[in-house]
């Protein structure tokens, strides 16, 4: 028969400080068919959140069922380039050296974003909306889905941290973690991909 599903990974773990955010969870939607069996389904965690200068970030955790993977989210950058995922993480600079956002995969999320600037900061990353828009540390939106019943945003990504004696940091939305403002950033809610 034809089933609808739903298959979503754990968000990317963000970089500390003024670290990139972490990019949303791999965000898969359709029907399929499926036959009268026993089908695996695994469900993938967030990643966990980098400490500043040397701990990195890791990414999310995939998940699948029906032969089916949505890729975890790429972590965000700690003085690093943000790693590829479901959507890519929030690239982040150390000493004025630009860093990239890392990718997103082709129909389950979008790119991160790259620190260009000087101070020093952490990019926004990618959600499974779309790329951010403004300021670097601004990350990317998430997906609404009603397939629960009530619709519910997933799959966003999380904030950039602010440059040094900055006063921007990324505000996120659709489960996302808030970028560090001169501080912790914030986690990602539960169950929802950010």
């Amino acid at each position: 028969g034809n089933v609808e599903y739903f298959i979503l990974s754990g968000g990317g773990g963000g970089g500390n400080n003024q670290g990139g955010g972490g990019g949303g969870g791999g965000y898969l939607t359709g029907t399929t068919d499926v036959s009268s069996q026993a089908y695996t389904i695994t469900v993938g965690v967030n990643g966990a959140a980098g400490y500043y200068p040397s701990v990195p970030a890791t990414d999310g955790f995939s998940s699948s069922a029906l032969e089916l993977t949505a890729t975890g989210g790429g972590r965000g950058g700690n003085c690093s380039a943000g790693g590829d995922g479901g959507s890519g993480g929030g690239g982040s600079t150390c000493g004025g050296t630009y860093r990239a956002g890392g990718l997103g995969t082709a129909g389950q999320g979008y790119d991160g974003r790259g620190w260009s600037a000087d101070p020093d900061g952490g990019a926004g990353g990618g959600g499974a909306g779309g790329v951010g828009v403004g300021v670097q540390e601004t990350p990317g939106t998430g997906l609404s889905s009603s397939i629960g019943g009530t619709s519910v945003c997933r799959a966003g990504g999380g904030g950039g941290g602010t440059g040094q004696g900055g006063t921007e940091c990324g505000i996120a939305t659709c489960g996302g973690g808030n970028g560090s403002c001169n501080g912790a950033g914030g986690a990602g809610t539960a169950n929802t991909g950010g």
